[in-house]
C-alpha cells in the first residue's frame, strides 16, 4: 500500500496537472491515456462527482495496489475519503473491494509508460 505521506498524484511522478479528482478522467482521456472499467493493478481508481456515497462534487482518486487472481477483487490505498477514512480524513486501505460494491470506483486510469508522460 501507499505509505503516508505519498498520495496518488505523487505516486505517478509525472507532474500532470489534472485538477480535482472529478476532472482526472477527462484529463487522462485528453492525453490519450488508457481508461478502463476493469480493475487494474498500479492504476488510479477514479470516482466522478457524486460517484459513490460520500464522494462530493470534487470526485475522488485512489491507488490500486493489487488485483486478486479472480480479476474482480482488488486493494486500494487512499487519502481524504471522508466517508471511509478514519477521523481527520487520513490514509485508509481497503483490502477487498469488488465492482459490485456501491463504493467501487467508476473507472480505472492506467498510467502511461514513462516515455509517454
Amino acid at each position: 500500500p501507499i505509505s503516508p505521506p505519498d498520495g496518488v498524484e505523487h505516486r505517478l511522478r509525472h507532474g500532470a496537472k489534472l485538477g480535482n479528482g472529478a476532472e482526472w478522467r477527462a484529463g487522462w482521456e485528453a492525453r490519450g491515456w488508457t481508461v478502463t472499467t476493469k480493475p487494474t493493478a498500479n492504476s488510479v481508481a477514479w470516482w466522478g462527482a457524486g460517484g459513490a456515497q460520500g464522494i462530493g462534487s470534487a470526485g475522488h482518486v485512489a491507488w490500486v495496489d493489487k488485483v486478486q487472481e479472480d480479476g474482480k477483487t482488488f486493494e486500494i490505498s487512499e487519502y481524504n475519503n471522508e466517508y471511509l477514512a478514519p477521523p481527520g480524513h487520513k490514509y485508509s486501505h481497503r483490502p477487498a473491494v469488488t465492482m459490485d460494491n456501491p463504493q467501487a470506483p467508476n473507472a480505472f486510469l492506467v498510467p502511461p509508460a514513462k516515455d509517454k508522460l
